[in-house]
């Protein structure tokens, strides 16, 4: 078994102190009405279905259920929960007979469990826990984690009570940023997202966020220490994921989305391109390509893993171990 790496020192103090968990729920309670980001748009998520599933009318869900889900799974457990959305929609499909959900945000929390349906009720749940420091009892045959592990600065950690609560052969369901940890974004990011911008009409970048910035033309690198104030947990350690993932699981399946691109070139301005769904489509291809062809790293994962030990019943058809593979995807 491999062993927990020693923890970097954290430039956003203890993870683990109510303080910075206060911090942390404070800014994912807010809520937004804007349409500024790329996974408000029903498109750009059809294009990350396509990307992951083969059909931009697939949703992820059903494609993991029909693929590795040949009998109900046991109890699940979902980290970063969020509204909990996802989670409900899991068993619906019947791919668990009961999940608990984990967030540090009261507010979302206390939404997602407002919004269980009565048919779900007992078999569906939400929590309020740092996962920095929190730790889970019983058993799982499966744990999601939707854009948690990248907020978390004690990887290795998480990644070592996991294995002790979930059963051999288990499933980890994971999609994730993976790109560059506190948005450190690469030169040449930038200057393609920004040579991007700089070519879409004034009314398609004008700032949903803040209208008196006016067009939005530049990508730019944000400081580290802004990051910090803004959210102390943002894209901690997400250039590491994919590698701590593989040491303490079996990598079954990888999708990778690209992302290096359409991240920031939609951010602030995704609610202007409504009734540009063809442009929005060309956009993905080229972020798509450009990852593709090695010209950029992918920023986005979708992938399982599995606990180590005894085997769990294998899903229809072969298992591909895909990384970099794009022709099924076009």
């Amino acid at each position: 078994m491999a062993r927990a790496q020693p923890q970097r020192a954290s430039l956003a103090g203890d993870e683990t102190s109510v303080e910075y968990a206060s911090r942390v729920s404070a800014h994912w309670a807010r809520r937004d009405e804007a349409i500024r980001s790329w996974w408000q748009s029903p498109v750009v998520v059809g294009e990350v279905r396509r990307r992951i599933t083969g059909n931009p009318e697939t949703r992820v869900e059903q494609y993991f259920r029909d693929r590795y889900c040949p009998r109900t799974l046991g109890r699940g457990l979902s980290l970063g929960a969020g509204d909990g959305a996802f989670e409900r929609s899991m068993l619906e499909l019947g791919v668990c007979e009961e999940i608990l959900g984990v967030d540090i945000s009261e507010a979302r929390v206390a939404r997602a469990n407002a919004a269980v349906p009565r048919a779900l009720a007992g078999r569906l749940s939400f929590e309020c826990h740092n996962l920095e420091s929190w730790r889970p009892g019983g058993e799982f045959e499966l744990v999601i984690a939707r854009d948690a592990l990248h907020h978390l600065a004690r990887l290795e950690d998480l990644c070592a009570a996991l294995e002790q609560h979930l059963r051999p052969g288990s499933l980890l369901y994971v999609d994730e940023y993976v790109g560059p940890a506190r948005f450190q974004w690469s030169d040449k990011q930038l200057e393609i997202i920004s040579r991007l911008l700089a070519r879409l009409s004034p009314a398609l970048v004008a700032d949903l966020v803040d209208p008196d910035l006016g067009p939005r033309r530049h990508a730019r690198r944000p400081s580290v220490e802004g990051m910090i104030a803004d959210d102390p947990s943002e894209s901690v350690r997400s250039n590491e994921i994919p590698a701590i993932l593989a040491a303490r699981f079996d990598v079954v399946e990888r999708r990778p989305y690209g992302g290096a691109v359409f991240h920031q070139l939609f951010n602030r301005i995704m609610g202007n391109f409504a009734g540009h769904e063809d442009l929005v489509r060309t956009l993905m291809e080229v972020d798509f390509l450009l990852c593709d062809e090695g010209v950029l790293e992918e920023n986005y994962e979708w992938g399982i893993y599995r606990s180590r030990g005894r085997r769990s019943p294998q899903p229809h058809g072969p298992l591909p171990m895909v990384h970099r593979e794009f022709e099924d995807r076009r």
